[in-house]
């Protein structure tokens, strides 16, 4: 949470500025609000205290979407490291050859299959830093 939190501020105050900066520029080339300076200040804070409710809530939203695929990961990670401990205990019980000559059950392929956050995601929380192009070559060339 505590960059996520980082950027949250730092996406709220972009914001807020950019839309306070963009509004100034539009005021000072359209000269829509005559000379008067006043008249154009409060222009400009007006859009800066429309645009902070704005932000706010796209940021919120960013944490919330945030929150949910680091949940999904977590999830993911304790079915499958579940489902992994379960199958390979199995063959234990049933005899002496399975236990000797101990596989996996078929159903933990289906357990492979299951993800339910990206595999980008994975790659990150792990540490591994592969870095992907955005069009992947047939036979492994995507890797930059």
């Amino acid at each position: 949470n505590g960059m996520q939190g980082i950027f949250q501020i730092g996406g709220l105050i972009v914001i807020t500025v950019a839309s306070g900066a963009a509004t100034l520029l539009w005021v000072k080339l359209s000269n829509t609000f005559g000379p008067d300076v006043d008249v154009k200040d409060t222009v400009v804070f007006l859009s800066m205290v429309v645009a902070f409710p704005i932000g706010l809530s796209y940021m919120t939203l960013f944490d919330t979407v945030g929150d949910t695929i680091l949940f999904c990961w977590a999830v993911q990670q304790r079915r499958y490291n579940y489902q992994r401990d379960r199958c390979w205990q199995k063959p234990a019980a049933v005899g002496f050859v399975s236990s000797y000559f101990a596989t996996a059950d078929p159903e933990m392929g289906d357990v492979a299959n299951v993800n339910y956050a990206p595999p980008a995601l994975r790659e990150l929380v792990l540490g591994r830093h592969r870095k992907l192009s955005l069009f992947s070559c047939p036979g492994g060339a995507g890797e930059l």
